[in-house]
């Protein structure tokens, strides 16, 4: 039975979904034009590295920006391999529909000068094959995924907007064939999110080009569906469930179903100053509190044997996460044609803990054990323009640190212990550039190194290094078409015994169709 429970456990993390509450998610959602130039963000002018309160998942904000019927389409195909040496090797294959870049995606629609409606689908096909190296039979894990989501922001007078959203995402799998012993093996997993927000433009302060935005949105989290794998473990804001039985000989089938509910909560905030083109400065927030429970219903027609027939139904963990990121840009003009791009931003999150109970029905020694996070990071970048533009250049680096303390109680409440984990750091450049051939074709490349460091007894590193080569198309009527190849591959320092070599490629085209 354990071998079908690290199976269903296998297909639930693959269905986890992204559940940070860092205050920089807008940054990591530049376009593949921008990913392509190794990703310097605050490096790049680009409409997705814009600071604005709509680039922060405000869902006011798109009533705030430049009115343009759109239509945005992404594609993306990733191939990841780890090939471990007398041990087995592990692929996985990903076709996704997705979002191009930032908050553009699917159709953007302005009814008037004041109401705009948005609404885009997402989905996934995945499918990760284990194939032992001794030989025997492969193990394959097929799921699929489906979301889709519609808002709406209106622009009221004197500069102030609201806006509403909801989106509903699903997925599911199996693996295949099923373990030794099982009769069934499924996870699945969905949820509903809902977000409102506000913002308010005040402009013409002290110069015709000065404005202030603030916002704030209240949600169960932001709108839109991420369906794309991630962490182990991670079951972020999705209702999941994992459904499992077995035929047992002269007994009669024993199943077992496991239930993750989630309540998140999410609130942010922004206020952003904008000194035209010249420069942008802004301070966002982000504070995302969850509760997750477990349920786990069991039939045991052994009588016993299997552990019996029961339900059990416990709180497994509570979250309070809150992040602060100032943030500055500019655009400094050097000569005719000619101007320097720097940025630099400084974020921390934590203030809060991580509560992770025991299950109730179980034999424990302890009641919970409650984790205080604290993490902070420190990114610069700059970016060169010259040729009126058609030639661009950035770099950027980063780095930071990431500490935890884990205090565990009994059913009392009395703390019997605690362990601080070891810090852990993190560097990342990234460094890229475009140059336009013509005015309709544009060459890229790029660079990224990200190294994450974990200080224990024995310093362990692990190393992402990416090479990005793409192109852009601009076409009449501000129609493009972009291209971003990539190549990752990972290493470990020390390396495991037998050594394993982890690659990836990425192929993503993404589309924006002026309606």
């Amino acid at each position: 039975m354990r071998r079908i429970l690290a199976c269903s456990l296998t297909l639930m993390c693959a269905l986890g979904m992204v559940g940070s509450a860092s205050a920089t998610k807008w940054l990591t959602d530049a376009s593949y034009r921008v990913q392509a130039m190794g990703g310097a963000t605050l490096g790049i002018e680009d409409e997705t590295t814009a600071l604005t309160v709509f680039n922060h998942e405000n869902l006011a904000g798109l009533a705030l920006n430049a009115k343009q019927n759109r239509l945005d389409l992404g594609l993306v195909y990733n191939t990841d391999v780890i090939d471990t040496p007398n041990v087995g090797k592990t692929t996985t294959t990903d076709l996704e529909l997705t979002r191009p870049g930032a908050e553009y995606r699917g159709l953007t629609y302005w009814v008037n000068d004041a109401l705009v409606l948005r609404g885009g689908i997402e989905g996934m096909m995945i499918s990760s094959v284990d194939k032992p190296a001794s030989g025997g039979t492969d193990q394959k894990n097929n799921f699929s995924g489906m979301g889709g989501g519609v808002s709406a922001a209106y622009k009221l007078p004197f500069g102030l907007a609201l806006g509403a959203g909801v989106v509903y995402t699903g997925a599911g799998g199996k693996p295949d064939p099923l373990p030794a012993g099982a009769s069934k093996v499924e996870a699945t997993a969905n949820n509903l999110n809902w977000g409102v927000g506000a913002a308010y433009a005040l402009e013409k302060l002290g110069a015709d080009n000065n404005k202030l935005t603030l916002g704030a949105q209240v949600g169960t989290d932001d709108e839109r569906p991420n369906i794309a794998g991630v962490a182990a473990g991670d079951f972020a804001d999705f209702n999941g469930v994992i459904e499992q039985a077995a035929e047992i000989t002269g007994f009669g089938t024993w199943s077992q179903k496991n239930t993750f509910t989630n309540s998140p909560m999410k609130i942010s905030g922004e206020a952003i100053f904008d000194m035209g083109s010249l420069l942008s400065a802004g301070v966002l927030f982000d504070n995302k509190t969850r509760e997750t429970k477990f349920k786990q219903e069991q039939v045991d027609p052994t009588g016993g044997f299997m552990g019996g027939s029961y339900t059990a139904e416990y709180k497994a963990m509570v979250s309070n996460i809150m992040g602060i990121s100032p943030v500055v840009q500019a655009n400094i003009p050097l000569a005719e044609g000619l101007n320097l791009l720097p940025g630099v931003m400084f974020t921390t999150y934590g203030s809060g803990t991580v509560d992770q109970y025991s299950p109730s029905g179980l034999t424990s020694s302890y009641k919970a054990a409650t984790t205080t996070l604290n993490s902070t990071t420190v990114v610069g970048g700059l970016g060169l323009q010259a040729l009126k533009k058609a030639l661009q250049v950035a770099v950027q680096v980063g780095s930071g640190t990431m500490k935890s303390e884990t205090k565990v109680f009994n059913a009392a409440g009395t703390q019997l212990g605690s362990a601080t984990s070891p810090d852990t750091t993190l560097f990342n450049m990234g460094v890229g550039g475009e140059y336009w051939i013509i005015p309709m074709l544009a060459v890229r490349a790029g660079y990224t190194t990200t190294t994450t460091t974990l200080k224990a007894t024995v310093e362990q590193k692990q190393t992402v290094n990416s090479i990005s080569l793409g192109a852009g198309l601009s076409m009449m009527e501000k129609a493009s078409l972009d291209l971003l190849v990539k190549l990752d591959t990972t290493t470990q320092d020390p390396a495991p015994d037998p050594k394993p070599t982890h690659t990836a490629t990425g192929v993503y085209l993404g589309a924006c169709i002026p309606l």
